[in-house]
């Protein structure tokens, strides 16, 4: 009488054809997880792009100048750092009852926003805004053309529109960008 049973050559064919398939499963297994971290890092990083950019833009809504106080002076400069746009800002607004500067600053060719809140009273405090942006460009409108400069103490009022424009570059190399317009709200204010 003769006994079935698998020959090594049948068994080893198994073994391989199960490792084939292991293999296959974790790997896409290992993949997946990868493709969900670095969609996780982009989504934290457009979300703090877009943060600052509608903090930004709300602050500069509730802008406010007065032409008899100094403190409420609305200066913009156009900077360059390395050959990326890199505006500073800075301006009197109403949404915190302070004086506030947007800036870019570089380290070791890594450009970040940071925010200096300067209050009338207290100490000035700088705030890391939104980190390894590839360009930040403000421009406003004077109601007859976009400028990089301005200065609402030499114009006498401030700016009808402004624009503000915000890239970051992703790990994968791709820039996203995010840009908004606002209008300040309170007209000058004339004693």
């Amino acid at each position: 009488m003769k006994i079935k049973g698998f020959t090594l050559l049948e068994v080893m064919i198994a073994v391989v054809l199960i490792s084939l398939v292991l293999g296959a499963i974790y790997s896409t297994f290992f993949l997946a997880e990868k493709a969900i971290d670095i969609y996780k890092n982009k989504g934290i990083r457009l979300l703090e792009e877009r943060m600052l950019l509608t903090i930004l833009a709300k602050e500069l809504r509730s802008m406010l100048y007065n032409c008899n106080d100094e403190n409420t002076v609305m200066i913009l400069k156009d900077r360059s750092l390395y050959a990326r746009d890199a505006s500073e800002i800075e301006f009197f607004t109403l949404e915190g009852h302070y004086k506030v500067r947007y800036y870019v600053k570089d380290y070791n060719g890594k450009a970040d926003i940071y925010k200096k809140i300067i209050p009338t009273i207290g100490e000035e405090m700088e705030i890391l805004a939104c980190e390894n942006i590839e360009f930040f460009l403000i421009k406003v409108y004077d109601g007859k053309q976009w400028l990089k400069l301005y200065n609402s103490k030499i114009k006498g009022k401030l700016p009808k529109k402004i624009e503000i424009s915000i890239g970051i570059k992703m790990d994968n190399g791709d820039i996203s960008i995010f840009k908004d317009i606002v209008s300040p709200k309170i007209e000058v204010t004339k004693w």
